[in-house]
C-alpha cells in the first residue's frame, strides 16, 4: 500500500497546485462560468483527498464515526457535479449549457441531502472509542450497504457523473470540435478519468459485497485506492492541461509531432507526384517539420496541376480512392506521352480545397495517399 499511498499524496499535491493556480485565473476573470465550475471540481477534489487521511481524527475529533468518511464523498460528489457543469460550457455554448448545467447541480443537491439524512438515521456499528476503530484497523476496511447505506447514494450518484464524463469527454463531436489540440486531448483524458473511476466503483462494489460475506480481499482494497487516485490523475491533467500545456510548450511540442505524422503520411502521394513530375519540387526540404509539410502540400498541389490536362473526371468527388484512381491514369498516361485532350474537364478534387484552410487541404491529401498507398 506504500506506494499507492505516495501516489495519493503526489495527487493531492498536485490538486492543491492546481487548485491554487486556477483560484488565481478566477480572480482575474470571475465572469468566466467554466472556469468557475472547473475550480469548484478541483477544490472540492482537494479538499475530499485532504480528508481522507485525516478521516479517524476528524471522526475523534467530532465524535461521530464516519463523518470524516461521509465528508470525504460529498466532496467528491460536488466535485463530479461541477465536472459535469464544466464540460457541459466546454463542450456547448454557454446558453446551451446552462440549463442542463442547473439540473445537474440540483441534482448534487438532492443526492447531497439524501446522504445527510441516511446518515444521521443510520446508527454507527462501533463507538469511536472502540479498541477496533481506535487501531485504525476500521477504516481500512469498506462497510456493507446496511451499515452505510449512504454509500448506495453515493456510488449511484458517482456512476450517473462518471457515464456523463466519458460520454462528453470521449464524444469525438465534442473533442473534435474543440479548437486546440490540447483541449481535444484533456477532453480525452477526462474520458480516461471516467472510465477509471467507473472501475473504482466497480471495485467498491466488490469489495462491499465481500465485505457481507465477511470475507476481505486485499489486493481488491489496494485497487480501489489505486483506481480512485489514478482517475483523479486523469481528470485533474484532463481539465487543466490547456492551460499550463502551453506554458510549457507542450503545444509547440504537440504542433512538432502533428507534422511528423502529416509528412509521414503525405510521403506516399508526395513519392508519386515527384517521380511523374519531378520539376515541383524543390529540394531539400526544410528540417523543420512544419515548414516541411507545408513544402510537401504545395508540391503535391503543383503536381495537380500540371497532371489536371489528363486527369478524367469521376462521379464521386469526395471519395480519396477515387482521386488515387484519376491521378493514377494520368500519371500513366503523362509518362506514355499521349496528348491531354483540351474539350475533356480535368478532374480537380484538389484544386476544390484550394480555397479551404490548410488543415483541410492536408486532411485531404493525407486521405489520398492512404489510398495511394493501398492501390
Amino acid at each position: 500500500m506504500a506506494p499507492i499511498r505516495i501516489a495519493l499524496a503526489a495527487v493531492t499535491l498536485a490538486c492543491w497546485l492546481m487548485s491554487l493556480y486556477k483560484l488565481r485565473d478566477l480572480r482575474r476573470d470571475p465572469g468566466n462560468q467554466a472556469l468557475r465550475y472547473l475550480c469548484l471540481t478541483l477544490v472540492a477534489t482537494t479538499l475530499s483527498l485532504t480528508v481522507q487521511p485525516w478521516a479517524p481524527q476528524f471522526d475523534r475529533a467530532v465524535g461521530v464515526l464516519n463523518a470524516g468518511r461521509v465528508l470525504s464523498n460529498c466532496l467528491t460528489l460536488v466535485a463530479a457535479g461541477a465536472g459535469q457543469s464544466f464540460l457541459l460550457y466546454t463542450t456547448h455554448p454557454a446558453v446551451r449549457a446552462r440549463p442542463p448545467a442547473r439540473r445537474r447541480m440540483l441534482a448534487l443537491l438532492v443526492c447531497l441531502s439524501a446522504i445527510a439524512v441516511l446518515f444521521a438515521l443510520t446508527p454507527p456499528a462501533y463507538k469511536v472509542t472502540d479498541p477496533y476503530v481506535r487501531s485504525g484497523l476500521y477504516y481500512y476496511s469498506t462497510p456493507t450497504p446496511a451499515a452505510a447505506p449512504y454509500t448506495v447514494v453515493f456510488l449511484a450518484y458517482l456512476v450517473w457523473t462518471l457515464a456523463t464524463l466519458t460520454r462528453l469527454g470521449g464524444h469525438q463531436a465534442y473533442a473534435r470540435a474543440a479548437p486546440r489540440p490540447l483541449l481535444r486531448f484533456g477532453l480525452r483524458l477526462i474520458s480516461a478519468g471516467g472510465v477509471l473511476g467507473l472501475g473504482y466503483v466497480a471495485a467498491k462494489l466488490a469489495a462491499m459485497a465481500a465485505t457481507a460475506r465477511h470475507t476481505s480481499y486485499p489486493a481488491l482494497d489496494r485497487s480501489i485506492v489505486a483506481l480512485y487516485a489514478a482517475a483523479i490523475a486523469a481528470v485533474l491533467i484532463g481539465a487543466t492541461l490547456p492551460s499550463w500545456g502551453t506554458r510549457v510548450g507542450l503545444d509547440r511540442l504537440w504542433d512538432d509531432l502533428a507534422a511528423r505524422r502529416d509528412c509521414r503520411r503525405l510521403r506516399p502521394l508526395w513519392r508519386f507526384t515527384h517521380d511523374a513530375v519531378p520539376d515541383v519540387a524543390l529540394l531539400p526540404h526544410p528540417t523543420r517539420s512544419s515548414l516541411r509539410r507545408v513544402r510537401m502540400t504545395v508540391e503535391i498541389l503543383d503536381a495537380y496541376a500540371q497532371l489536371a490536362p489528363w486527369m478524367s473526371p469521376v462521379p464521386d468527388r469526395t471519395d480519396p480512392d477515387a482521386d488515387a484512381a484519376a491521378l493514377a491514369v494520368a500519371v500513366r498516361r503523362h509518362a506514355a506521352g499521349e496528348p491531354f485532350e483540351l474539350a475533356a474537364p480535368p478532374y480537380r478534387a484538389a484544386a476544390d480545397i484550394e480555397d479551404t484552410n490548410a488543415a483541410a487541404q492536408v486532411d485531404w491529401l493525407v486521405r489520398v495517399a492512404a489510398a495511394v498507398r493501398r492501390r
